[in-house]
């Protein structure tokens, strides 16, 4: 008995199908960096925003525990020192740049708290702007 054999027809991709389907793969690769490159950024400054709340929320428990506000001098500093501190470490910035502190603030604030932003450098635009946290509250 012969055997028939059927061979099926197989199609292939060209090579000019399987480029298109490269530079559209690519292209929406570029697409989606390009979008969480510029999260990533805007994610710090929400980080650095939360960051400050935290330390408005331990100054305003040093101010109750203590009856005022840490000095200039001693500055965030004192939130993480004695055997209670209110702080783990001395607050950094989502870019690890030091929290900046001052008592009195500025406007009637009782403290101003805030970053330099991403650059670490006074004033600036965008991610690079200074981040501040006022207390609105007069004691």
């Amino acid at each position: 008995m012969k055997k028939l054999v059927l061979r099926r027809r197989t199609r292939r991709f060209s090579l000019l199908e399987i480029m298109v389907v490269v530079v559209i793969i690519g292209l929406l690769a570029g697409l989606v960096i390009t979008n969480a490159i510029g999260q990533g950024e805007e994610a710090k400054v929400q980080i650095t925003k939360a960051t400050l709340s935290q330390v408005g929320d331990a100054l305003k428990l040093h101010k109750m525990k203590y009856g005022t506000f840490p000095n200039n001098e001693g500055g965030l500093g004192v939130l993480c020192e004695g055997s209670n501190p209110l702080l783990d470490k001395k607050p950094t910035d989502a870019w690890n740049h030091d929290i900046h502190y001052m008592n009195p603030g500025t406007q009637g604030a009782p403290f101003d708290v805030w970053s330099l932003g991403a650059d670490g450098v006074e004033g600036g635009d965008g991610v690079n702007a200074d981040i501040y946290f006022n207390r609105e509250e007069k004691h």
